[in-house]
């Protein structure tokens, strides 16, 4: 059995790379070790971020709303034209379809991993 997803631990560790470089570029530091301990936190932060969005996604916080929305977007007179034979869902049909997607492993080990490396270098450099 596999603990996490590869390829989505590949590109929460791309997309928070690429932020936190991102951030770093409009600051002005000379040191360029002071620039790679500031790109690890950053990202380590983005990380964070992701992951708690996706816990909370993933624990079912919000699912009331996007299903009450998802049932007025069906309903909607735009819409009508092309879901004339589709019936909607009840709300345990979205809950079980839901729960077979995402998980939020993969943001939560980049992001311990980034701060770490990020505190850890912090240390051997300035203590």
């Amino acid at each position: 059995m596999q603990i996490f997803n590869k390829k989505s631990l590949i590109k929460y560790t791309l997309v928070s790379l690429i932020l936190g470089i991102s951030v770093t570029l409009f600051t002005r530091n000379a040191d360029s070790l002071t620039n790679i301990i500031n790109i690890l936190f950053i990202s380590g932060l983005f990380a964070l971020i992701f992951g708690l969005v996706s816990f909370i996604l993933k624990v079912g916080l919000f699912d009331i709303f996007l299903y009450s929305f998802g049932l007025l977007r069906m309903y909607s007179k735009h819409f009508q034209d092309d879901l004339k034979d589709e019936k909607p869902r009840s709300y345990l049909q979205y809950k079980e379809e839901k729960n077979k997607h995402s998980t939020a492993k993969e943001p939560f080990i980049i992001s311990c991993l980034f701060i770490l490396l990020s505190i850890i270098l912090t240390i051997l450099t300035y203590f």
